[in-house]
């Protein structure tokens, strides 16, 4: 494994699903808890303007890329950090980058030995390896949004459906329990955090081993910073919408569309509300990039 910062963050790459299931549950068998991020472009852009998201980002105990931006920007600039500077540099950069960016439509083996690891993906692999051991998750966040990305008067319950899929597909999965009925808000830590220690208490658990927190990027990571020695909880995990894919609440791209790195297309024709968070993705973290690459 091997750390490269992207704007102020820490991302750690040349982690294979494989390797990262091995670490998450290295965690689980440490002192301690532990904090596990996906790291996506929106998570890099907010922490631009949000004074302490980037401290909090920083201080996980392993980041990974969630997203081609994420694998781009780290190719470019290890690309970038081989060539002569110059007068010349700057042309040189960006046609390296625009290539670069072309080639990751047609090839997905642009990136070399780093791996997207989404939250989408992994929560399936890391409820499975935990059935097998025996560890105990928590499910707590999501909200059901109508098709203009509002929030519905009520949340819909994503969590527990999320948990009953996961139940399905591994039936000794230990759920402790699962909740969208409190915010992300620091007002409501202390209530979110007794309502976890009850339900661990009717389980006869002192600890949850893994915790799924299903808010908004940035606002899960800091609930996550906040809370987790409170619970006690071993690893605790952003996951975004995550529950929603798993409760089929929202399809996820074609595997096509995966290949050529073009999930993103895909949100945009099925959510079109999310139109301002994709131009933060595309083109303004690739170009924010390319310029972050001039000052050095």
């Amino acid at each position: 494994m091997r750390s490269r910062e992207i704007l102020g963050v820490r991302v750690d790459f040349g982690l294979s699903k494989g390797d990262f299931l091995s670490r998450i549950n290295t965690l689980i068998e440490s002192p301690g808890s532990h904090k596990v991020f996906t790291i996506n472009p929106e998570f890099i852009m907010k922490s631009r303007k949000e004074e302490g998201l980037s401290s909090v980002l920083n201080e996980s105990d392993l980041s990974v890329p969630d997203g081609a931006g994420i694998l781009f920007a780290n190719k470019y600039l290890e690309g970038v950090s081989k060539m002569k500077r110059g007068f010349l540099y700057p042309l040189r950069a960006f046609v390296y980058g625009t290539f670069l960016g072309l080639g990751s439509f047609l090839r997905n083996d642009l990136f070399g030995d780093s791996s997207r690891l989404t939250g989408a993906d992994l929560i399936y692999d890391i409820c499975e390896q935990a059935a097998e051991k025996g560890q105990t998750v928590f499910l707590l966040g999501g909200w059901e949004k109508d098709k203009r990305g509002r929030m519905k008067k009520h949340h819909g319950n994503i969590s527990d459906k999320a948990a009953e899929a996961l139940k399905e597909l591994h039936p000794n999965l230990r759920i402790i329990g699962s909740s969208s009925d409190f915010h992300h808000r620091e007002a409501d830590d202390a209530e979110t955090v007794s309502y976890i220690r009850n339900c661990m208490k009717n389980e006869g658990v002192e600890h949850i081993d893994v915790l799924f927190v299903g808010y908004t990027s940035g606002e899960q990571e800091k609930w996550i910073a906040r809370n987790l020695e409170k619970i006690p909880v071993k690893v605790g995990i952003g996951v975004g919408a995550t529950f929603d894919f798993v409760t089929k609440n929202y399809d996820r791209a074609s595997e096509a569309l995966k290949r050529m790195n073009l999930e993103w297309l895909h949100r945009l024709i099925t959510q079109p509300w999310r139109l301002k968070r994709i131009i933060m993705s595309f083109p303004a973290f690739p170009l924010l990039v390319y310029f972050d690459s001039l000052k050095d």
